[in-house]
């Protein structure tokens, strides 16, 4: 299957719902992200404290506080994927450049990841019990609380979940496979009911 164009949307327009959600709101929703840019940051080990100073001063916020955790300040989101390592999101402003400005390659590495992740947002009551039929996490909110980030595979294609809000999840794959994994989301939300709504850009706000 081909890889989608950056910005060409990963869902129809409309997904048909089940016979008995006619007329009913949908109990989930699905919609593709489209944050202004996306990368990720490593520190090298023997400057950490260094490139978690300059990481802080550019973004304007204290940085998660362990491995498994993000942030959100403004238009950008930090995720401490792994020690010395975090995805940034942002809207509004590319970030990448901002972020080779203010962490040298003394520090660390910006990896720009813009063209090569695609997000897409779960949300309703049944959320969890989709994503659990791919998903070898522990969902419930006593382990996955919001704010909690892990990465997994769901159908052979590697993700990164976010746990935006309850029963609300972000999911960032690779571009070449996101329409391969969008399909299955849809398979997957059928038996619930599911609503596509337009792609729009952005990625931070959870309206």
């Amino acid at each position: 299957m081909a890889d989608p164009a950056p910005h060409q949307p990963v869902f129809p327009e409309l997904f048909p719902r089940r016979p008995a959600m006619a007329g009913r709101p949908a109990p989930l929703l699905l919609r593709e992200l489209r944050p202004a840019g996306c990368a990720e940051v490593a520190f090298w080990p023997q400057r950490a404290a260094e490139g978690t100073a300059a990481l802080r001063d550019w973004s304007g916020m204290e940085l998660p506080p362990a491995s498994g955790l993000f942030r959100i300040g403004g238009a950008c989101l930090l995720a401490a994927t792994a020690p010395g390592r975090f995805l940034v999101l942002a809207d509004g402003v590319d970030p990448v450049p901002g972020l080779r400005d203010c962490l040298p390659a003394e520090l660390g590495a910006v990896v720009d990841l813009g063209h090569s992740r695609c997000g897409i947002r779960l949300a309703g009551p049944p959320a969890a019990a989709v994503l659990l039929k791919g998903l070898d996490l522990d969902l419930d909110p006593a382990a996955s609380p919001v704010g909690r980030v892990a990465q997994s595979v769901v159908h052979h294609v590697g993700v990164t979940l976010l746990a935006r809000a309850p029963e609300v999840y972000d999911l960032y794959v690779y571009r070449s496979l996101a329409l391969d994994f969008a399909a299955w989301m849809r398979e997957a939300c059928a038996e619930h009911g599911v609503a596509i709504a337009p792609a729009e850009p952005g990625c931070i706000a959870l309206a």
